[in-house]
């Protein structure tokens, strides 16, 4: 079976339907942290900081539900494998991501020939539908701000300039407008992809739809940055303490 991250996160070939967001988040954060988590670790990364740790059933209840939904490999093992000795929970090996087909496409485009490159990028662009850990209600997903949302973007925000300039250089215009395109539903307001939206207009000759997308980006860069709120007072009293 497969998680799916690359948008709005679900599990495509799950034996029950996730009805459960924290299961489905359990089992997403356990699909991209392959060396698996304990206890600890789920609660302090998938449960709310400023709210109470939760209760020994309650995290056993989320544990179960997601195992249940996960379903069974081929030998009746739990896609969720049972505790061992380390007490770190772990996913089969058979539960895998779309990031990573995403990953093994980029690594067939690096030993192939440019068609056969731009046919591979072409494939792991497909897998794309969104925004990474997109759809959860609240704090679901929140564990991936602090480092997989990031990372993940920037993989597809290069992957779109990569597979752009390709089929550029290939002459393959409308694979680069589309591959442009896409990368903005990742990432807006990445100057890069707009650069590589008015090369494609002008090499195609299109002066209108080129002056339209300058003018845009334009307005893009000119737009003030959002004014960065003030630190708390307990992080400027701890900045003080380390001042030379």
């Amino acid at each position: 079976m497969e998680l799916q991250v690359l948008g709005v996160v679900r599990a495509v070939g799950a034996a029950v339907p996730f009805t459960s967001q924290r299961a489905l988040d359990l089992a997403c954060y356990l699909a991209v942290n392959r060396d698996g988590a304990t206890a600890d670790t789920l609660r302090h990364w998938l449960w709310p900081r400023a709210a109470p740790p939760p209760r020994p059933k309650t995290f056993a209840n989320v544990v179960s539900r997601a195992r249940v939904c996960l379903g069974q490999d081929a030998d009746g093992e739990p896609y969720l494998c049972h505790l061992g000795a380390d007490r770190v929970y772990r996913l089969s090996a058979e539960v895998t991501t779309d990031l990573d087909r995403f990953d093994a496409w980029l690594r067939l485009a690096e030993r192939a020939g440019p068609e056969r490159a731009l046919e591979c990028l072409l494939a792991a662009f497909w897998l794309v539908r969104g925004a990474p850990f997109g759809g959860g209600s609240g704090d679901t997903f929140s564990w991936a701000d602090a480092f997989w949302r990031s990372h993940v973007e920037c993989l597809l925000d290069s992957t779109a300039h990569r597979l752009a300039d390709l089929a550029l250089e290939l002459g393959r215009f409308e694979v680069a407008r589309w591959a442009n395109l896409r990368g903005l539903v990742v990432t807006p307001d990445c100057e890069q992809c707009w650069q590589r939206r008015i090369a494609v207009a002008q090499r195609t000759g299109d002066s209108r739809e080129s002056e339209r997308l300058a003018r845009h980006l334009d307005r893009l860069l000119s737009e003030p940055l959002p004014e960065l709120p003030e630190p708390p007072p307990s992080a400027v009293g701890a900045l003080s303490s380390l001042a030379l």
